[in-house]
């Protein structure tokens, strides 16, 4: 052991860590971000959007990103629908030239030739989205142990490329009324837990509560969303929840000042 000013002047002289981005995603590629939601809440362009902040180098609302080769591979959707969204996002952001790719595959299973299938896609990429996980998940992806042998088989996989994964799951069909909060999400989860323990940082995207109108009723914007950090390892801090106003005309998430009541 040292003594502590020591050891902390032998910290400061190491390099800071080279964050996919800052603070949420590290560049360890047997690491994996989660992005959480329920059924047409907009999972899809939020990844689309972090898609475009990382080959563009833009920062994912105040979180600085490095520059990545991604590779989008969607699962979900007409081939001519993901390219609007595409098309609509490339209006606010600059080219991503080679560093932005898609694909549009049939379900695979990562199980025998499918983990060489999937080695193959993501090789020479940074990062690769997948969207949805389920469809990738060989037997049964609502069970504990087909989850557990997924996560080991693409961490296998993004070890022999250098390649970090961000996956999309959906959480149960809850009652519209009712709100999925963080501290909740292991057991709204679609399937088993595993995928939130095993990932680095999970992110769930969720509708704001209702806020009273001036006519003294409850109502509020259809496409307000709320962001939630429910765990980033080895966070600096507690990150707070954004408060988002999806633009359906440029596909962005604009933060919003409105104050909410989360509960």
């Amino acid at each position: 052991m040292l003594p502590l000013a020591q050891w902390k002047e032998m910290i400061q002289r190491e390099p800071e860590s080279n964050d996919i981005i800052k603070d949420i995603l590290p560049s360890g590629s047997t690491e994996y971000l989660l992005i959480c939601g329920r059924s047409g809440i907009g999972k899809t362009n939020l990844a689309l959007y972090l898609a475009f902040c990382l080959a563009t180098e833009q920062p994912f609302f105040s979180h600085k990103t490095k520059r990545t080769r991604v590779g989008y591979l969607a699962f979900e959707g007409q081939q001519r629908k993901l390219l609007a969204r595409f098309d609509k996002l490339s209006k606010s952001f600059p080219d991503p030239s080679d560093f932005l790719l898609v694909e549009r595959s049939l379900p695979f299973k990562l199980h025998n030739q499918g983990i060489t299938k999937l080695t193959r896609i993501i090789e020479g990429l940074d990062v690769v989205i997948i969207d949805p996980l389920r469809y990738v998940v060989y037997e049964d992806y609502m069970k504990p142990e087909p989850a557990s042998n997924f996560i080991s088989a693409l961490k296998e996989c993004c070890a022999k490329t250098g390649t970090v994964a961000i996956l999309l799951h959906h959480i149960r069909k809850p009652d519209k009324r009712i709100k999925v909060h963080p501290e909740d999400l292991q057991y709204e989860i679609k399937g088993a837990t595993e995928y939130v323990d095993a990932a680095v940082t999970v992110l769930l995207l969720e509708r704001t509560s209702q806020r009273r109108n001036k006519t003294g009723g409850y109502g509020s914007n259809p496409d307000d969303r709320i962001l939630h950090f429910v765990k980033v390892k080895d966070a600096p801090a507690e990150f707070d929840p954004l408060n988002l106003r999806f633009n359906r005309d440029t596909l962005l998430f604009e933060p919003i000042t409105e104050r909410y009541d989360n509960n």
